[in-house]
Formats: structure tokens, C-alpha cells, sequence
């Protein structure tokens, strides 16, 4: 024979105290997590706020107001000045840097050339640039050009001269090769 467990309460009433165990831990746990947040709210509320004087006459309002003014007036100063320096410093970073245009003349120049001379002249809305050098055949200078033509930070390329210098009839036995003398004028362009 086998043992049943009976339950003489009804079901009805374990549901009941089920739902009221369960509701009363569920309770329970809200109430502690929500302490810290209302506790800190009353604190906010009743100790903080408290420090800060209330502006109750018109004077204390308009002291306020005007040093509320005041202080936007510095600040307002201190962006003009700031813009102003700005605008100052757009002005000198507008024109294209130095090392970069040097960067890509040496990706252009080849081994049959030497350069003598390299100016860059600034004027307010473009900058001009003036090569001169040597170089062992018309075929190089010709290179250079090309070269030259087709990067996008170059414009208007021109040879403005390409000749032999003269030299003595002496100093003519002694070099094995004729060297070029050219002068090449171009404009660098802004960005």
C-alpha cells in the first residue's frame, strides 16, 4: 500500500497565500531600490537647494541679469578675438606648403638633371615657380616638362630657355658631354 500525501487545505487558499508571500518579497525589494533614489532626491530638495539664497527683491534680479550680461559680453570678446586669429591664421596656411611643393618636384626631377637654382614668389592670389638648372640631353628637359605638365599641383608649364652655355675650345676637350642650361617658369596651384 502507498503512502498519498493529502492536503487538507483548499487550493484556493494556498493560491492566496502564494500570491501574498511573492507580492510581499517583490514589495520589498522595490522599496529598498527606490530608498536610495528618494532619499537622495530629498536631500537635493531640502539640504542643497537650501545654501542657495532666493532672489526675492527686483535689485537682486537685475544684479544678476547685468552680471550674467557682463560675463557674456568677455565671452563674446574673447570669440571675436579668437576668430580674428583665426582668420589671420587661414591666411598664412592657405598658401600651399613649402615641403610639399619641394616633395613633388623631386618625384619629377630625373638622374639626367641637376637643378642651380629653385625660387617660389608668393603674390596675394598665386605663386609662381622658377627652376634652373643643367641638364645631359633635350630629352630629359622634355621629360621634365611632361612630368611637370601632369601633376595637378603645377600649372601654365613653360620653358622659358634651354641652351648650351659657351665655354672655351679648352674646356670643351676636356668634358666628354655638352650640358643644357634651362629655365623653366610654372604656377602652383592653390587648394
Amino acid at each position: 500500500m502507498a503512502l498519498r500525501e493529502i492536503n487538507l487545505i483548499p487550493s484556493d487558499i494556498m493560491l492566496h497565500r502564494y500570491l501574498v508571500r511573492h507580492m510581499g518579497l517583490w514589495a520589498g525589494l522595490l522599496a529598498i531600490l527606490l530608498a536610495p533614489i528618494v532619499s537622495y532626491y530629498i536631500y537635493q530638495t531640502k539640504v542643497a537647494l537650501s545654501y542657495r539664497p532666493l532672489e526675492t527683491t527686483l535689485g537682486d534680479i537685475t544684479r544678476n541679469i547685468n552680471t550674467k550680461l557682463q560675463e557674456i559680453k568677455t565671452v563674446q570678446n574673447r570669440v571675436k578675438k579668437v576668430n580674428h586669429r583665426l582668420s589671420d591664421i587661414e591666411s598664412v596656411t592657405s598658401q600651399q606648403s613649402y615641403a610639399l611643393i619641394l616633395f613633388k618636384l623631386s618625384k619629377t626631377v630625373n638622374r639626367y638633371l641637376w637643378l642651380r637654382s629653385l625660387s617660389i614668389q608668393s603674390q596675394s592670389k598665386n605663386s609662381d615657380l622658377l627652376i634652373n638648372g643643367y641638364a645631359l640631353s633635350n630629352e630629359a628637359i622634355g621629360d621634365l616638362l611632361n612630368r611637370l605638365s601632369t601633376d595637378e599641383l603645377f600649372e601654365k608649364v613653360v620653358l622659358n630657355y634651354a641652351r648650351q652655355p659657351s665655354v672655351g675650345k679648352k674646356k670643351a676637350r676636356l668634358n666628354e658631354f655638352r650640358r643644357i642650361e634651362f629655365e623653366i617658369r610654372c604656377d602652383i596651384t592653390r587648394r
